[in-house]
């Protein structure tokens, strides 16, 4: 003999808690997803930046790197657009800037807004340094400290 009363619980329990519970493993998801397109994008970023503070001043110096920044793999972002990809040489710095959208997972998310996703943006800025000038900084350091360090 069951008990009609109790086997209706659980199902009214079950039709509350599993949405819940679909919903938070689909935002983890996401989110996941969301970081993992942003390391990607952090480390194009770097990866250019390194490249550019490396390489030869010469003439062709900026061709060589433009095409360098249209190597750059898209096919990698699993849910992110990129918009632009910025680099600056002034001297022996670098100046890099990276922006681009990531895309809501269903188009009509955006009810209060008329953007596509959350804009996505990382910058980064790095220094050349002539190895002479660090071999000879680090000389100095060996004159003034000795050599028991």
């Amino acid at each position: 003999m069951v008990n009609r009363k109790l086997s209706g619980y659980f199902s009214v329990e079950a039709a509350l808690v599993v949405p819940f519970a679909i919903a938070a493993v689909v935002t983890v998801v996401y989110l996941t997803i969301y970081q993992y397109d942003r390391c990607i994008m952090e480390q194009d970023l770097i990866m250019v930046s390194v490249y550019a503070a490396a390489m030869n001043r010469g003439d062709d110096g900026e061709n060589r790197l433009q095409r360098r920044v249209s190597e750059v793999d898209i096919t990698q972002y699993l849910n992110c657009r990129l918009e632009s990809f910025q680099v600056e040489l002034a001297g022996n710095t670098v100046k890099s800037t990276v922006s681009g959208t990531y895309l809501y997972p269903i188009p009509g998310w955006n009810w209060f807004t008329d953007q596509a996703g959350w804009q996505m943006e990382t910058f980064c800025e790095m220094k050349w340094f002539s190895p002479e000038k660090i071999l000879r900084g680090m000389r100095k350091i060996k004159e003034v400290f000795g050599d028991e360090n």
